[in-house]
């Protein structure tokens, strides 16, 4: 039985659900987490966890929150010192086989103050360390963010991406890019076809959700607003993950902004994506650009678009269907024998 230590980013639970998964794939094998935030809920499913100082993007009204993040990093900072010297207590008592971050700002840092080799398991490196056309008109949002990875995750020894989008590694030798890794409850859920569609716009505004969706005849499940009384065809749900997982898994598609952890489960579903990056979020504009790339669904960057639009959209379901069955985005098996063999 190998350890792997493992300091997983919790600004959002992106990051903490795709951890998790690996870990079942790791299962048989120890793991210790740490992180802030939603990292907690490692220790909630039963691992080992270090609570750590949380560094991470403040987001509200799909958009970044500069001054609070600003503010936020700047009072972390100054005691990140005492942290890396408490983190090499936990790192060398622990004396791991392996260590992962997934966007964990104190983990490679003091990997390399203890002179250890740590890899980035993520999805976010698919932005630097692939060969790709960006996205249009998004230069500044993609310098900020390629910026920030780099200063957040140095030294790393190598990275592991996992995506629904594959293209060629700047650097073969380090690096390796694998498919999606969907959680393990998803796997176990039958996917059909109903009417309804499944929206998840986490800090959204309810008005101008209700400006575009509120009129139409389909019924719209909405997750990440909290429970609410329903306005006619909006349903507000309160959070909950089997009752999202059924109405995921039997909705006719899904409204979100575009973080590639739903992403991951709506392709696995078979679900065309109806997406609103929130502003100044790279990694979102990458994934719903090679979404409307790949044939997966559309997006626009504002809720005040005409309701043609979705209109036009819901024309496309069936071919957007096509193209997601025709795709093999599961990368579960070929980053489970990748991580076995580093161990």
């Amino acid at each position: 039985m190998a350890r792997i230590f493992y300091g997983v980013q919790g600004d959002a639970n992106g990051h903490i659900n795709r951890s998790l998964s690996v870990a079942e794939l790791l299962s048989g094998h120890e793991v210790l987490f740490a992180g802030g935030g939603a990292a907690v809920r490692a220790r909630d499913a039963g691992f080992a966890f270090e609570e750590l100082p949380l560094v991470g993007m403040l987001v509200r009204d799909n958009a970044v929150q500069w001054a609070p993040t600003i503010a936020n990093f700047i009072g972390k900072r100054a005691s990140a010192t005492r942290w890396i010297h408490r983190l090499k207590e936990i790192i060398t008592a622990f004396d791991p086989d392996l260590i992962l971050t997934d966007n964990e700002y104190f983990t490679p840092r003091t990997a390399k103050a203890l002179g250890r080799p740590c890899y980035s398991l993520d999805h976010q490196h698919v932005l630097s360390r692939t060969r790709h056309t960006p996205p249009p008109g998004q230069t500044l949002p993609r310098l900020t963010a390629t910026g920030i990875m780099r200063f957040f995750l140095p030294g790393l020894q190598g990275c592991m991406i996992v995506s629904f989008h594959r293209p060629p590694l700047v650097d073969p030798h380090s690096d390796a890019i694998f498919g999606t890794i969907p959680r393990p409850d998803a796997l176990a859920v039958q996917p059909e076809t109903g009417e309804h569609a499944l929206m998840y716009v986490p800090g959204c505004d309810v008005d101008k959700i209700r400006n575009l969706f509120g009129r139409r005849k389909r019924e719209y499940r909405i997750y990440g607003l909290g429970e609410r009384p329903g306005q006619g065809n909006l349903i507000f749900r309160k959070p909950g993950r089997r009752r999202f997982l059924e109405d995921f898994a039997s909705a006719a598609y899904v409204v979100a902004c575009g973080g590639h952890g739903l992403l991951t489960e709506a392709l696995l579903f078979g679900k065309p994506c109806l997406l609103f990056p929130g502003r100044f979020l790279y990694e979102q504009f990458w994934n719903c650009h090679f979404v409307r790339e790949k044939g997966f669904g559309r997006y626009y960057t504002s809720f005040g678009i005409d309701p043609k639009e979705v209109d036009a959209f819901e024309a496309s379901l069936d071919a957007c269907r096509t193209r997601i069955a025709a795709e093999d985005c599961n990368g579960r098996t070929a980053l489970q024998a990748h991580l076995e063999s580093l161990l």
